[in-house]
């Protein structure tokens, strides 16, 4: 299976310091559980407004943490979201999102094991 994480881009604005890695992949988690419910909240609202920033935030989250595949579907609905554009999509870009997040969490606690 392929990893859905890149923690190059981590460790270069770390300098590799495994303390501050710890700390900002500690608050991505807590981000993410944040995320998950206002996307699903937006979702179910139909709130446009709050699904584009909260894509939008996600989306540099996410590159943050390398997880560029999921970064781009948020992309997507946040520009999506923001124009009102592709509603059938709204749905699916979020549910990607939640399947695919709990699995790169997974990645991330396994690597903060390691540091």
């Amino acid at each position: 299976m392929t990893k859905l994480t890149d923690l190059t881009y981590l460790n270069e604005i770390t300098n590799g310091d495994n303390e501050t890695k710890k700390q900002l992949i500690a608050m991505f988690f807590s981000q993410m559980q944040q995320t998950s419910i206002d996307l699903q909240n937006a979702l179910k609202d139909n709130d446009l407004n709050l699904l584009s920033k909260t894509a939008h935030t996600a989306k540099s989250s996410l590159k943050v943490m390398g997880i560029n595949s999921i970064a781009e579907k948020m992309e997507n609905l946040q520009n999506f979201a923001a124009k009102g554009e592709n509603q059938n999509q709204y749905k699916y870009l979020v549910d990607m999102f939640l399947q695919n997040i709990t699995a790169a969490i997974s990645e991330l606690k396994e690597e903060m094991e390691k540091l």
